[in-house]
């Protein structure tokens, strides 16, 4: 477990569990007495001193990296052994507008492909702008603007498209490669039906077996399921309030996970 610390607050905002084998050994004086506490077998790698407020992080495939997210616009990425900070990625944009960050994914590594390929990350921020970036050179290599905030982002296995969600109840799908627009998946008109979201999508998950089915959720108390090639979705469920990246499908069982943002039944 890994915990990202603020310096403005010096309260733990956001936490992971590392899916790498590596670990990092802390000493007693380094964690301190406000360290929190856990149980079981979870035990704390790291702290990380963040200079901002944490919204999101996202560990990197191969689990050397943790991309943290902050409220300012800046993206700060650790190395999850030493625990210090390698990159720092913040072009004008992020400057200028001072925006936070919504989402961060870590594109999957692909042999086969070019090798501008390797190394990139892809992030949302509340402005609207979806970057993708060569973290080693700290460079923007592409930037997708849309009219709203963006909430969140999802990559569909085979790395060709992109999503992403925001404040409106409209979910975009991008060719990854060219990042144009080659879909909007949304609700019809009708009043009988429930093909799409009413209000905002905070998350969403591409199954890990498939190349165009993926689930979705947010503010309206469903979880949608959709085809990325067709305009509605063509089955949902009730139940899950979503308002953060908490959904996952385990695809050896077809089985859900949510959480959601109540007192009671967090996680179904």
């Amino acid at each position: 477990m890994f915990l990202c610390k603020s310096h403005q607050s010096q309260i733990a905002r956001n936490a992971n569990v590392s899916r790498s084998t590596s670990a990092v050994s802390v000493s007693n004086s380094k964690v301190g007495k406000s360290a929190p506490r856990v149980e079981g077998s979870l035990r704390i790698l790291n702290i990380l001193e963040c200079p901002n407020d944490v919204l999101c992080c996202q560990f990197s495939v191969d689990g050397r990296n943790l991309a943290v997210g902050l409220k300012d616009g800046m993206i700060k990425i650790y190395n999850t052994q030493s625990g210090q900070a390698r990159y720092q990625l913040a072009d004008k944009d992020c400057l200028m507008l001072h925006l936070p960050v919504t989402q961060i994914r870590f594109r999957a590594l692909d042999t086969e492909r070019r090798n501008d390929y390797m190394n990139i990350l892809i992030a949302s921020y509340a402005s609207g702008m979806v970057k993708l970036w060569h973290y080693p050179t700290a460079t923007c290599v592409a930037t997708i603007s849309e009219k709203r905030q963006t909430l969140s982002i999802e990559v569909n296995p085979d790395r060709s498209k992109l999503l992403t969600t925001g404040s409106d109840a409209f979910i975009h799908v991008y060719d990854l490669e060219t990042r144009k627009l080659i879909n909007t998946c949304k609700a019809s008109d009708s009043q009988q039906l429930m093909d799409g979201h009413k209000f905002r999508v905070f998350a969403a998950q591409y199954h890990p077996a498939t190349q165009n089915t993926f689930i979705s959720g947010g503010w309206d108390n469903t979880v949608q399921y959709w085809d990325d090639r067709n305009p509605r979705s063509f089955r949902h469920f009730t139940g899950p309030h979503i308002c953060g990246d908490s959904l996952a499908i385990d695809a050896s069982t077809n089985q859900i996970l949510t959480g959601s943002w109540r007192r009671t039944n967090i996680l179904q």
